[in-house]
C-alpha cells in the first residue's frame, strides 16, 4: 500500500498496483474545496429532535498534506491485517469497517503497541472521523464513533511526555506537588513560581515591611496583608526588586501581580507558622542552626527537587506527568505558558512574532531584556511550542 502525488492530489494504491479510488477522491475534493466534512449535532427547534448534520471545516495545504498521510497509514493497516484474517475487510472494503475496528487500530494499535503519543491519536481520531464523515454525505457508509479508550488516554499521555522533561508542568501535577509539601511555606514557595513567574532567588525578595526603590516607596507584604480588607481586591501588586544576585544578569525590576488566594495563604503562613524572626524576608528558615534566618536563594529549588523526588519513587508515579529533569524554573515557564496563550486572546498562537505587542508585554511580566531579534525569537518558539503541549495535555 503506497500513495503517489499527482498534480496537487495523492493517489493511493495497493499493493498489487491498483488504485484504491475513494481516499484518492477524497485527497482531490481537500485539494480542490479546501474543507473536510465536521459532524455536530443541533435540536431541530419545530421537532425538538436532536439532528446530525455536516459542517466544512477549512484547512490549509500543510494540514492536508497531514490527512494524506494518517489515512495511508490506516490504509496499510487494514491491507495488513486482511492479510492475516481474511474475515476483515481488505484495502478495498475499508467502508465496511466498523467503528469497533478502527477503534482497535487506533487505540490498541497506535497507543498500546506502537507508543504514539495523545497528540499523534487524537490527530489520527479526528482525521479518519472527518473521512468517513466524506464518505457519508454519499451514503457509502456511516459516520464513525471513534475515540480514545480513557484506560488508555493516561499511556497515550505518558508514551510522549516521559521521553523528555515538558517544562510545561500541568496544573494536575502541580496540585500533587502542593500537597507532598511538609509545610505551609514549602507549598508557597512553589505556588510564586507558577502563579507569579519567579525564579527561585526571587523568593527571596519578597519583604514584609515597606521599602524605598529608585525614590520611591514601595508597599511591603505587612501592608499588603492590610489590604486583603478590601473584600472585593482580587489582585494585589508587588513590586519585585533586582536583587544582588542577579544584577549582572540585567533583569530589571518588575511588578508581580499576586492572586488574592495565593496572599491570603501567605497572611496565614505568617500568622501561624513562621518562626519568630527579626529578618526582614517574608520567607525564613526552619533549619535548626538557621531558624528565622532569610532562606537562602536555592530553599525553593531545593524544595521543588525533595518533592519531584517523592513523587517519582510513589506508587502513583504512574499518574504523574513529571520527569526527573523538570526544575523549579520550569514552574515559572509553566505560568508564562498560561500568561502568554491568555494574551494572544484568541489570536493564532503560532502568528505571534517576536515584534508583536504579546511578546513586549512577556518580556514585562517575566523581567526579560529582550534586545537582541534572535533572543526574542528564541523566547517566542520557546512559549509557542509550550502553548502546543499546553492545548492538548490540559484539553483546553
Amino acid at each position: 500500500m503506497k500513495s503517489i502525488q499527482v498534480d496537487r492530489f495523492v493517489s493511493f494504491i495497493d499493493s498489487e498496483g491498483l488504485p484504491v479510488l475513494l481516499p484518492t477522491l477524497f485527497s482531490i475534493s481537500m485539494n480542490r474545496m479546501g474543507y473536510v466534512p465536521e459532524r455536530k449535532e443541533r435540536v431541530n427547534k419545530t421537532t425538538g429532535e436532536v439532528e446530525v448534520i455536516l459542517d466544512k471545516i477549512e484547512v490549509s495545504q500543510h494540514t492536508i498534506n497531514q490527512y494524506e498521510g494518517v489515512i495511508l497509514h490506516f490504509l496499510q493497516y487494514v491491507e495488513q491485517q486482511s492479510q492475516v484474517n481474511s474475515k476483515l475487510p481488505n484495502v478495498h472494503m475499508h467502508t465496511h469497517a466498523t467503528s469497533e475496528f478502527i477503534n482497535t487500530y487506533l487505540n490498541d494499535y497506535l497507543i498500546s503497541d506502537l507508543k504514539k503519543g495523545i497528540n499523534t491519536a487524537t490527530q489520527v481520531r479526528s482525521v479518519l472521523t472527518a473521512y468517513y464523515n466524506y464518505l457519508s454525505l454519499f451514503e457509502i457508509t456511516n459516520t464513525k464513533n471513534l475515540y480514545i479508550y480513557p484506560k488508555l488516554r493516561k499511556e497515550a499521555q505518558k508514551n510522549v511526555i516521559r521521553k523528555r522533561a515538558y517544562k510545561y508542568i500541568l496544573k494536575s501535577t502541580r496540585t500533587m506537588m502542593l500537597l507532598e509539601c511538609k509545610t505551609v511555606r514549602d507549598e508557597l514557595l512553589l505556588r510564586f513560581g507558577f502563579e507569579c513567574g519567579l525564579r527561585s532567588m526571587e523568593n527571596t525578595s519578597l519583604f514584609l515591611e515597606n521599602f524605598t526603590y529608585a525614590k520611591k516607596p514601595v508597599k511591603g507584604f505587612l501592608t499588603l496583608f492590610d489590604e486583603l480588607k478590601q473584600k472585593d481586591k482580587q489582585v494585589f501588586e508587588y513590586l519585585l526588586i533586582i536583587t544582588k544576585a542577579r544584577r549582572n544578569e540585567g533583569s530589571p525590576a518588575r511588578i508581580i501581580y499576586i492572586p488574592r488566594s495565593l496572599l491570603e495563604k501567605c497572611h496565614q503562613y505568617y500568622l501561624t507558622e513562621r518562626p519568630d524572626s527579626n529578618s526582614n524576608s517574608l520567607f525564613v528558615s526552619y533549619e535548626t542552626n538557621h531558624s528565622g534566618n532569610a532562606i537562602t536563594v536555592k530553599c525553593a529549588t531545593r524544595i521543588f527537587t525533595e518533592v519531584k523526588n517523592k513523587l517519582l519513587s510513589s506508587s502513583s508515579v504512574d499518574d504523574i506527568v513529571l520527569n526527573e529533569e523538570n526544575s523549579y524554573h520550569h514552574l515559572r515557564h509553566s505560568f508564562a505558558t498560561e500568561k502568554f496563550h491568555v494574551l494572544c486572546r484568541g489570536t493564532p498562537h503560532h502568528s505571534i512574532t517576536p515584534g508583536h505587542a504579546v511578546i513586549s508585554e512577556m518580556a514585562r511580566l517575566m523581567g526579560h531584556k529582550i534586545n537582541k531579534k534572535e533572543f526574542a525569537q528564541e523566547v517566542t518558539m520557546r512559549y509557542i511550542r509550550s502553548v502546543d503541549f499546553m492545548l492538548i495535555a490540559e484539553k483546553v
